[in-house]
């Protein structure tokens, strides 16, 4: 190598150049290293050197043998930037960017005739950058997908989607923009469909979701609903050390993607959560008129007067829908919740007269489990109202699950909370805080006035803003049939006047409960009812009692008849009226008529006690027992004893006597003398003390008044002024004698 550099530098070589030393890959080697070329074909090569050079790139490496495959069995893995995403997995942002970008791509197509791909393509990137053409810059920016405003478009990116649409077959979906989600939402929903709650330790996280969410979940969705902050702060201190801390902001981002259904499981459970999942509508419009019916009691959002004291209440209202006509068939209106506030709805819904040609006998009745729909009276399935009226009762076999009869639920909102709202007294949760407390003050001020007049109970109603009893019963009459008679939008539509304007143009419109009711009463459809004596014997309640020496109880009270002298130890079904004790109907296990039995003594009252009677005493029970242990919770919370103080007689000597004296006399005398203090704040605050315990004397009262008029900007005033250290009690070089300070004190004891 020496005398090859040698005969380089004497120019031996024609063809010798020196040029920058690089790596394979082209990059320079670096320190500025030169080396020097030179041609093979130069004469001045030696030949054995050319020899050399010849068999080094003539030679071929030996490759390994590998087995043959077959050219069906490659798999075709096309470049991850080519790869064509389906049209199911693209979002609304990414149709929008493709088709933007495919408009520019076109527009490259149905270029002129001899033009070539890149002359096209910088006229359009002058027309945007020019912005001379308004439409192309809009379509640019979407297509672009970047941020701002002052960003534009370059050739290299338009060729770029330009080969990318050509490499793909003229795929306009190749040019998708690339998601940039970290965590895509699909993922994270499917992992949180199979996640058991409380099991963050042991559960397998997909790669995209971070390690705190499980525990976070696990903290937020409990029932008591706490806030994300407090859950975040929460899982900050009890998760294991070796995992991340998220931030908050992070905490956010994650559960914007959770779906509301899966962030709200467990801070809400039964009726709650079910309102946020899909539901199934039910169709009754195949079955015939009152052959599925829901029965539903709901506590009027409005006070009206009671109709025995005239005081403001919440009534409560029974209403019977038909599924099929969405008719309101039968409603009820009564003091509270009971079976007899159902069984009257029931029978108003059975009633079919002149009066009120709707109704009839429900095939089917379904309800809650409130206690008067679930009430013996009522649903017993052999003396129960409505097993003997022909009607079969349904139940749910849960509580708690409104949404399984939507109808009737969703009617009380149309119907009886819509009354309440049209009222002053209205109480509904959109009421206005503060016209609502108005209201309840104005009743409260009247009733107190009617008390303090001693007529409660002998008026109507309390307050002018109420409406008496037989006025709420009226009112109630003009809600149903006013809703009877307004369109329904779960009925078949009709073209036809406004229920309101029967004069009025033809409109298409829904039908109204009553005309649908009337549409079917054409078509042949007849009511099954009873009639007037029957319905008052079959809806009179029915109870089972068991016969003891010609006698049985009842309600609490006994009744006797001779003809019950062959069914002692036997049971027997009775029947009686509600509002009349005094006879009552016996029947056998087969309901054939045995007899009447009379009331013949009662061992409580006087007189025989109906059931409206018994019921209201019971209620009455109850609502004392109510505010007695009201009463006992307030005079738990004085926390005081009342200690019993016994007098103790003891006899003392007489050395005790005066020992007891002259201990006295000398606490009088500690009391008598004066106090001092280190400054004025300390014995102010002293003088405070002892004026609300009743001790202070004038003149300090005095004094202490004028230290406060002192500091409101005017000066020293008064006795805070004229004797600033109070008589020496906290300037020790003024302090006085006590015998001194008692004289002083007696003198000023009358300012």
């Amino acid at each position: 190598m020496a005398l090859i550099k040698k005969a380089i530098q004497r120019g031996k070589f024609e063809s010798a150049r020196q040029v920058t030393a690089t790596q394979e890959d082209g990059r320079p080697l670096g320190r500025g290293g030169k080396i020097w070329q030179i041609n093979i074909a130069d004469p001045a090569v030696p030949v054995a050197i050319r020899i050399k050079w010849f068999d080094i790139m003539l030679a071929v490496p030996e490759q390994p043998s590998l087995p043959a495959v077959a050219a069906a069995n490659l798999p075709v893995v096309a470049p991850k930037s080519l790869t064509v995403p389906d049209t199911l997995e693209l979002n609304g942002k990414q149709e929008r960017i493709i088709t933007a970008r495919f408009q520019l791509l076109l527009m490259l197509e149905n270029r002129g005739p001899g033009k070539k791909v890149m002359q096209a393509a910088r006229e359009i990137i002058d027309a945007i950058n020019d912005c001379a053409d308004k439409r192309l810059v809009n379509i640019a920016k979407v297509a672009n997908d970047r941020k701002g405003t002052e960003r534009g478009l370059s050739l290299r990116t338009l060729m770029r989607w330009w080969n990318t649409y050509q490499k793909t077959g003229r795929k306009q979906n190749a040019l998708a923009p690339v998601k940039g989600d970290r965590m895509p939402r699909n993922d994270l929903v499917e992992w949180l469909r199979d996640y058991a709650p409380g099991t963050a330790e042991h559960t397998a996280l997909p790669v995209c979701v971070p390690s705190w969410v499980p525990y976070f979940l696990d903290e937020y969705r409990r029932p008591q609903k706490p806030s994300m902050q407090e859950a975040w702060r929460q899982i900050s201190r009890t998760m294991p050390p070796d995992i991340a801390r998220p931030s908050y902001d992070q905490v956010r981002r994650v559960m914007k993607k959770v779906p509301v259904v899966h962030s709200e499981k467990g801070r809400r459970t039964g009726a709650e959560y079910n309102s946020l999942l899909g539901y199934v509508e039910r169709d009754a419009s195949g079955f015939a008129p009152m052959s599925i019916c829901q029965i539903d009691g709901h506590s009027f959002k409005a006070y009206v007067a009671h109709p025995v004291t005239g005081a403001h209440f919440h009534p409560e209202i029974c209403g019977v829908i038909c599924m099929t006509t969405k008719v309101l068939a039968g409603w009820s209106a009564g003091l509270a919740e009971s079976n007899q506030t159902v069984g009257d709805a029931y029978r108003h819904a059975c009633t079919v007269n002149e009066n009120k040609p709707w109704g009839g006998v429900p095939a089917i009745l379904e309800a809650d489990r409130g206690a008067g729909n679930m009430a013996k009276v009522n649903s017993d399935d052999y003396i129960g109202l409505f097993a003997r009226i022909g009607t079969t009762f349904i139940p749910p076999k849960r509580g708690g699950n409104p949404q399984g009869h939507g109808a009737i639920e969703r009617s009380n909102q149309t119907i009886w909370i819509r009354a309440a709202k049209s009222l002053v007294t209205c109480t509904t949760k959109d009421m206005d805080r503060g016209a609502r407390r108005k209201v309840y003050d104005r009743l409260e001020a009247d009733l107190k006035e009617v008390k303090k007049a001693g007529k409660l109970g002998m008026v109507p109603k309390t307050s002018d803003l109420l409406m008496s009893w037989p006025e709420f019963l009226e009112f109630l009459d003009r809600v149903a049939l006013e809703y009877n008679s307004t369109p329904h939008k779960a009925l078949q539509k009709i073209v036809a006047s406004l229920p309101d304007n029967p004069d009025g143009p033809a409109v298409s419109r829904h039908m109204s409960p009553f005309e649908c009711w009337a549409d079917y009463v054409a078509q042949g459809f007849e009511p099954v009812h009873p009639d007037d004596v029957m319905l008052h014997k079959l809806f009179a309640p029915h109870a089972t009692v068991t016969v003891k020496r010609q006698k049985f109880t009842l309600n609490g009270n006994s009744y006797h008849s001779h003809e019950l002298d062959e069914y002692h130890g036997q049971q027997v079904v009775v029947s009686y009226d509600i509002n009349n004790a005094h006879t009552v109907t016996v029947f056998d296990a087969d309901e054939n008529f045995i007899c009447e039995a009379r009331w013949n003594g009662n061992r409580v009252h006087a007189r025989p006690v109906p059931e409206v009677e018994q019921a209201t005493m019971q209620r009455h029970s109850r609502r004392v027992k109510n505010k007695e242990k009201q009463l006992d919770m307030m005079n738990a919370e004085l926390d005081r004893k009342t200690l019993e103080i016994r007098p103790l007689v003891m006899e003392l000597d007489q050395a005790t006597i005066d020992y007891e004296a002259r201990e006295e006399q000398k606490r009088q005398a500690q009391l008598a003398a004066p106090k001092y203090f280190k400054d004025e704040h300390e014995f102010y605050n002293d003088v405070r003390e002892r004026q609300r315990e009743g001790l202070a004397s004038a003149y300090e009262t005095q004094w202490a008044d004028d230290k406060d008029a002192s500091y409101t900007g005017r000066g020293h005033v008064g006795l805070f002024k004229s004797d600033r250290y109070c008589e020496g009690r906290f300037k020790p070089e003024n302090k006085l004698q006590p015998m001194e300070k008692a004289a002083g004190a007696t003198n000023t004891s009358g300012l």
